[in-house]
């Protein structure tokens, strides 16, 4: 066990490099609960539909809706949001008569993503009478329902990666350039004095490639906007959402940036050119915290939270925009690759330790678990990306080596250009992250619903006694069914059992005989697992049907579990006794 946490904190720590403030920190609102419970009759019309999650989520950009028997919408309230915002609920407008109510929802996550769900529940009616449609309910995942999160568009995975990738070009670029200049390797000759007599280094290629890295920042920002404001349920632009979110608000705020420093840009082109390249410096640095500072970590009141991403944001894009910049200017001979790489080498080195040190701070908390590591989408993709980072690192290493002392040959073109290339690939890898559910807050595949497998048991409703109703060993093949009735009570002199699947009409019809007692049953050979459901009939009298799940329970990375369970259900206490083992 300690060597597996020693690992998890290794892969994490590695695949949290680059791990930039989107992949790193946001989260899905993950549903927790749901009332009426999936599956369940209540007994009266309820008086509100709640759900309650795992994350804060946006009112204004969420929705609850709630279908009749005939799939029509009916009325219901606004959403309303309570405890922190973790649970929606709505009122239904009218009282619901007896039938089976579907409910869909979606709620808007602080990280702008949706998250959809729904599950149906039924109103009994006069003396606890089942609804129509009643076999149709199944409580699926222990009374919270179905959910499934949405992912980003293409287009805004797009945006958010050239948003990030460019401002750190900017950052990391201008941050070479000045290593360069204060070493004296520039080889491009300066320029001549300005109105004040200063003389303004030439800074070549990058000032000429920074106005297109800008727009494309601008793009980005823009692009960020229009997609806080129609990130909501609703299919137009709500402007609203952009202050009723974190993320709503990050996007506002980058976009107060980018106008910001596009007119310091266009002032300093204007009366002072040599203040160009400490303007895109900053521009870069104040977009990448703007990413940095959004989603799920503006909802946690610590400073330290705050600092520590902002110090991960900062430290892997001055990484990232090194080694581009360092392979544009190469490329254009504006200094020795051997000279750019050892001055870089040290800022680079210490750049690397910090992002990998407050990275993993954020990254083993979304990860979670050992479990999601190994078995969810997000955990193969940190592994990827971990595997991907490490390869970054020894070609950097590489390059270094090849730069060491005075006269050294310097890094071969073709393994700084493949180290850029793995750089970027990382940065599309951490967005990718962003669109997917974290560890952090999900349920244990077991947690969701059941994964024992073994004889399914319910109780079937007759006029004037329960009746047991077991199926054994509930798997797709020949199987025993099994009616017992209530001592006490007359004993039927007919019993008979129609099964049937979710959209079947006809399903199987078995007739039972009595070998005993009072328990009636029949061999029935099943053609497939799934969820069936027994319509029991004694003397002419059908009850409501029962739900009896047929098949072992799978999910990744949780195998089957052999239980025995031990029960003498011959004494008084038989029927407490069977209840226990249910």
């Amino acid at each position: 066990m300690k060597t597996r946490r020693v690992l998890l904190g290794a892969v994490v720590a590695l695949g949290a490099l680059m791990g930039t403030g989107p992949a790193a920190v946001w989260a899905h609102p993950l549903l927790i609960q749901a009332l009426p419970q999936p599956g369940i009759v209540a007994t009266a019309s309820p008086s509100a539909i709640s759900v309650a999650l795992s994350e804060p989520a946006v009112a204004r950009g969420s929705r609850i809706r709630l279908l009749g028997p005939t799939g029509a919408t009916l009325p219901v309230s606004a959403v309303q949001a309570a405890d922190g915002r973790r649970t929606l609920t709505v009122k239904p407008r009218t009282m619901l008569r007896s039938a089976v109510y579907q409910v869909r929802w979606s709620a808007l996550g602080d990280d702008g993503h949706i998250v959809n769900g729904g599950f149906a529940f039924g109103v009994a009616g006069a003396k606890g009478a089942a609804p129509p449609g009643v076999e149709k309910l199944s409580g699926v995942g222990g009374g919270r329902g179905g959910e499934s999160a949405s992912g980003d568009s293409f287009v805004k995975i797009v945006g958010r990666w050239l948003g990030i990738l460019s401002a750190s070009f900017l950052f990391g670029g201008f941050v070479l350039l000045a290593l360069v200049r204060r070493r004296g390797l520039h080889d491009i000759p300066a320029s001549a004095p300005d109105e004040d007599g200063d003389v303004l280094p030439n800074p070549g290629v990058l000032l000429t490639v920074a106005p297109l890295a800008w727009v494309l920042v601008g793009f980005a920002a823009v692009e960020g906007v229009v997609a806080g404001a129609s990130s909501g349920t609703g299919s137009t632009l709500d402007l609203g959402l952009l202050t009723a979110s974190a993320t709503g608000v990050s996007e506002l705020v980058r976009a107060v940036v980018v106008v910001v420093f596009s007119a310091a840009l266009v002032l300093v082109s204007a009366r002072r050119a040599a203040l160009r390249a400490p303007v895109y410096l900053g521009a870069g640095a104040a977009v990448l915290l703007t990413y940095a500072l959004s989603g799920h970590v503006l909802s946690v009141p610590s400073f330290w939270a705050l600092l520590d991403q902002g110090a991960h944001v900062l430290a892997a894009g001055l990484w990232l925009g090194g080694v581009l910049a360092l392979v544009v200017l190469g490329g254009r001979r504006e200094v020795r690759l051997a000279d750019g790489a050892r001055a870089f080498a040290p800022v680079a080195a210490g750049a690397l330790g910090v992002a990998v040190l407050t990275g993993a701070l954020a990254a083993i908390r979304e990860v979670d678990r050992w479990y999601f590591l190994r078995w969810s989408d997000y955990g193969r993709i940190v592994i990827i990306k971990a595997v991907l980072v490490g390869l970054v690192s020894l070609a950097g290493a590489a390059a270094w080596w090849r730069s060491r002392g005075e006269g050294a040959p310097g890094p071969r073109p073709r393994l700084l250009r493949l180290e850029a290339v793995g750089v970027v690939g990382v940065l599309v890898l951490a967005t990718t992250l962003s669109g997917l559910a974290q560890g952090r807050g999900q349920p244990l595949p077991a947690e969701r619903g059941t994964l024992f497998p073994g004889a399914a048991f319910a109780t079937a409703l007759l006029p004037k006694a329960n009746a047991p109703v077991a199926l054994a060993p509930a798997r797709r093949g020949a199987n025993v069914l099994t009616v017992g009735t209530t001592p006490g009570e007359p004993l039927p002199q007919a019993v008979s059992v129609r099964l049937t699947r979710t959209g079947e009409a006809a399903g199987i019809r078995l007739a039972l005989r009595r070998h005993g007692g009072r328990t009636f049953s029949a061999p029935v050979r099943l053609p497939a697992d799934g969820t069936w459901f027994a319509y029991v009939e004694a003397d002419g009298r059908t009850a409501p049907p029962v739900q009896l799940n047929v098949g072992a329970p799978h999910a990744d990375g949780a195998p089957n579990v052999p239980v025995l369970a031990v029960a003498d259900l011959s004494g008084p206490y038989a029927e407490r006794c069977r209840a226990h083992v249910i």
